[in-house]
């Protein structure tokens, strides 16, 4: 049968659905879990040391002294670095050998070159050391280049238009836990600020390192370690700043797992570049992205916390050689954009929440996974516990997922409240488009598009709005079109990016006990999302149409209407269907 069908644009309720991605957020129940933070296993059973830390109690505000750049020349101390010699006009600072020491609170106008010493800090623990580097370049033989034994609080000025470089040795004479182990490195709260140059070559271990807290609010950054590029131990804060990285381990980090209120990143503004051997940003308790554009290329997760992760605000484009974002604990999605290019895992946690934002994500094993405790690198699979209260919670936003294993997994629930979901899924028999290894699947609003195999094909429990599941016997190509009318108007089109053999389709546009009219193959004209889902324009010449009234919320049936049966509840092994990487 052929039929012209003219498009009814369905962006309508794609914009409605981010417009309440503030109220959508609240749809989702919270749930509080313990994280775990030890993942020695005898014998098949995990041992568990719980992390458990509450983001809106954490203070993440600046100090005023963070962001300001001023500092009066003519009371500071000036000191002009130097092999032959160095100068020291004012007080509070002394040199000895190749080393200079400041000993008292003050400011302090630092420039030349050191090619084989240190800058000291060592005052009082409520002294406020203000250090403005404006063209220095200091290079160790033995440690540190720049070196904070003691202070109340360090600020490092970069001044405008300087380039400023440091370099440590790439060996320490002394190698203790609590040792200085970075190119500038600091026992007490570190704050940077300015709009000059920092280059930082981190020899030994990292680049820059704070033992308590890192806050950095601009600048120019340039950082290579051999280890970590940013370590915060207690927290890092960053509000501004360029920043280029290249770290052998995790290129952001802080590590206090066991001080309350330690252990976080919070990321509020700047443009990153990063490359990591290991994680792109952790945060051993929490890591929170508010703004900034953030490119990731990490072997291991682009983001990770043993705890919990929410991105607010923020454009992110990610390349994970494991999990785009994994959390421990439970990761909220609210606003910004989200790109995963590439992944083991796209994102997983023990709850995954989607209440906004646009959200991309590519992956080789599922596509948004719910599961719990720590996942491991050093055995196959994915070691996230299979049982437990855990949940894939969607409610606001956009998103899009391709996965080869499942497209959504949850060890728990799976709830479709409201926003945009579209899943191009497995086309193997061993994993679904949606799967639940346990719980519920309830759709209650928005739009849902997944299409994939069948074989362990997974339908919801429960709805408040209709649910059709088309089941083929044959697989379908990828790009053989489907659409769906309502009164000779088309609802949406749907063209998945691989070859298929189910599509299941809701939208808060349907109501029980009406017609729905399927639409096989034909072409199509108007904006694309994605390549998968269409707005706008028209699909003509189609190969047939069935009529089929919704008399039934939840509804899975042949191409021709009649009703059918495939797949079941359980698809794949918890937490994943195929080996975890190794690295």
């Amino acid at each position: 049968m052929k039929r012209s069908i003219v498009l009814i644009g369905l962006l309508v309720l794609i914009l409605a659905a981010l417009l309440a991605s503030s109220l959508a957020l609240t749809a989702c129940s919270e749930r509080t879990f313990e994280t775990n933070s030890d993942t020695s296993q005898t014998a098949g059973t995990m041992a568990e040391t719980s992390i458990s830390l509450d983001i809106d109690d954490l203070d993440m505000s600046l100090a005023a002294d963070d962001t300001d750049e001023s500092y009066d020349p003519s009371s500071a101390t000036v000191i002009t670095l130097s092999d032959a010699g160095t100068n020291v006009v004012g007080s509070g600072a002394a040199v000895s050998g190749k080393v200079l020491t400041i000993s008292q609170a003050g400011t302090y106008i630092v420039s030349g070159s050191l090619s084989d010493g240190r800058l000291v800090v060592d005052a009082t623990k409520v002294d406020t050391v203000h250090l403005v580097l404006d063209g220095v370049q200091i290079a160790s033989s033995d440690g540190c280049a720049i070196q904070v034994d003691q202070a109340g609080k360090v600020i490092l000025t970069l001044a405008d238009g300087s380039v400023n470089t440091t370099i440590d040795a790439p060996s320490y004479v002394s190698t203790g836990d609590n040792d200085p182990d970075a190119a500038i490195y600091s026992s007490d709260d570190l704050s940077i600020n300015g709009s000059g140059t920092l280059v930082v070559n981190g020899s030994y271990k990292h680049a820059i390192k704070s033992a308590d807290s890192l806050v950095i609010t601009g600048g120019q950054f340039e950082l290579t370690a051999a280890q970590d590029a940013l370590k915060g131990t207690d927290s890092i804060h960053i509000a501004g700043g360029s920043f280029s990285l290249d770290a052998g381990s995790d290129a952001i980090e802080s590590s206090n797992d066991e001080d309350d209120d330690s252990g976080w990143v919070y990321i509020a503004g700047g443009t990153f570049t990063i490359r990591a051997g290991d994680n792109g940003i952790q945060g051993a308790t929490a890591l929170v992205i508010d703004g900034g554009q953030i490119t990731v290329e990490a072997s291991g997760d682009t983001l990770h916390s043993n705890g919990s992760i929410r991105i607010e605000d923020g454009t992110l484009l990610l390349n994970a050689g494991d999990d785009g974002v994994h959390a421990d604990d439970t990761l909220v999605i609210s606003g910004g954009s989200l790109t995963i290019s590439s992944s083991y895992e796209g994102l997983e946690a023990a709850t995954v929440t989607i209440a906004g934002g646009t959200n991309r994500v590519m992956a080789t094993d599922d596509g948004i996974n719910a599961a719990g405790g720590n996942d491991s690198d050093q055995s196959p699979g994915d070691m996230f516990r299979s049982t437990g209260d855990y949940r894939v919670c969607i409610s606001g936003g956009y998103t899009y997922v391709n996965a080869n294993g499942d497209g959504v997994d949850s060890n728990g629930d799976i709830e479709i409240l409201g926003g945009t979901l579209v899943v191009d899924g497995p086309t193997a028999n061993n994993n679904a488009a949606m799967d639940i290894e346990q719980g519920t699947f309830v759709v209650t609003g928005g739009t849902l598009i997944a299409s994939g195999s069948s074989g362990m094909l997974v339908t919801p429990t429960s709805a408040t709005q209709p649910v059709v599941t088309i089941v083929f016997s044959q697989t379908q190509s990828a790009g053989d079109l489907v659409g769906f009318s309502l009164d000779g108007q088309l609802l949406l089109s749907v063209s998945p990016a691989k070859n298929y053999t189910s599509i299941m389709i809701s939208s808060s546009d349907l109501d029980q006990d009406e017609t729905l009219e399927i639409l096989y193959g034909g072409s199509k004209t108007g904006s694309s999302i994605d390549n998968t889902l269409y707005t706008g324009g028209s699909v003509t010449e189609t190969d047939d149409v069935t009529e089929l009234v919704l008399d039934s919320l939840i509804l899975t049936i042949s191409p021709d209407g009649s009703l059918t049966q495939a797949g079941g509840q359980m698809g794949g092994k918890p937490g994943g269907g195929m080996d975890r990487p190794r690295r």
